[in-house]
């Protein structure tokens, strides 16, 4: 099977997820909390800037190396190609979806300081 596409669309978006959250975390005020988006963090729904903005960036990492692994330790996989890839694809983007949120929570974080 190749996944040769998905792989180099999911590197870049982690990257570009990486690059993201340095940048905001060097932007925002130490000891900053940045409210999350989804039920995750304490009872008034933030989190540590650490925590919030590398998230999403572990998360990422850790679908693609399991997408990437998956088809050598499960021959099934390359019987239907298509939706794995794009199963795939759509992680990346539900992944990118919420790292875009935790952006703009920081975003708001940073303006409120």
């Amino acid at each position: 099977m190749k996944i040769a596409l998905p792989l180099i669309v999911s590197l870049g978006m982690l990257t570009t997820m990486i690059c993201l959250s340095i940048g905001m975390a060097t932007a925002l005020p130490p000891g900053h909390g940045i409210a999350l988006p989804f039920g995750l963090g304490g009872a008034d729904g933030t989190a540590s800037a650490g925590l919030a903005l590398s998230l999403m960036p572990v998360t990422l990492l850790v679908a693609t190396a399991l997408f990437a692994l998956v088809p050598r330790m499960a021959p099934r996989v390359a019987l239907k190609p298509e939706r794995y890839i794009m199963l795939w694809l759509a992680i990346i983007l539900v992944s990118a979806l919420g790292h875009g949120l935790i952006i703009r929570g920081a975003l708001m974080a940073l303006r409120g300081a």
